[in-house]
């Protein structure tokens, strides 16, 4: 069976979005007819635009003097086509209905709905959940649960809402924090 990262509801329906592009493809092609070529050219573009923001990132950790070189040349693919919205590119792409709900679901991971949100960062969310997704059994507040008890182990505390005094700073450090 695969891997089903995340399911979207329309209404009374659920669509599975499945990990692997393949596979991705294969199962909203199942479910959408006809619109195979229009979903595996979605994906295409997703793609392409997530490969564009590999350089733009990089080159935030090159050495000051190399980015004044280069930076430039490794931003501007990027941000050719950053400007562009969700809507702009994918609607075209899909037509109206509900294969365009479907692939434009997740904008609920970066905060604007697709008429508002850049397909730059709509497509990097879209090729990072692609080869699947895992959730923490019990929710989210498991991951600041399992991290208290390591920092409990090392001895160190977990304070909320508390008011720090000081940042204990040793060698150019921060070592500690006085409450």
């Amino acid at each position: 069976m695969p891997e089903v990262y995340d399911r979207v509801l329309l209404g009374d329906r659920s669509y599975d979005l499945v990990a692997g592009g393949r596979r991705f493809v294969a199962s909203l092609a199942a479910r959408f007819p006809g619109k195979g070529a229009a979903i595996e050219r979605y994906l295409a573009e997703v793609l392409a635009m997530s490969r564009r923001g590999a350089p733009f990132f990089a080159e935030r950790a090159l050495p000051h003097r190399l980015s004044q070189l280069v930076g430039g040349a490794l931003r501007a693919p990027f941000l050719r086509s950053s400007d562009r919205t969700v809507e702009e590119v994918v609607r075209p792409i899909v037509g109206d209905g509900d294969l365009y709900d479907v692939l434009t679901a997740q904008c609920g991971d970066y905060g604007l709905t697709p008429r508002y949100a850049s397909f730059a960062i709509h497509a990097m969310v879209v090729s990072h959940y692609l080869q699947g997704a895992y959730y923490p059994i019990g929710g989210s507040s498991q991951i600041a649960t399992g991290a208290a008890a390591v920092i409990a182990q090392a001895g160190g505390e977990i304070f909320v809402a508390a008011e720090v005094e000081q940042i204990v700073i040793e060698r150019g450090r921060a070592v500690g924090v006085r409450m």
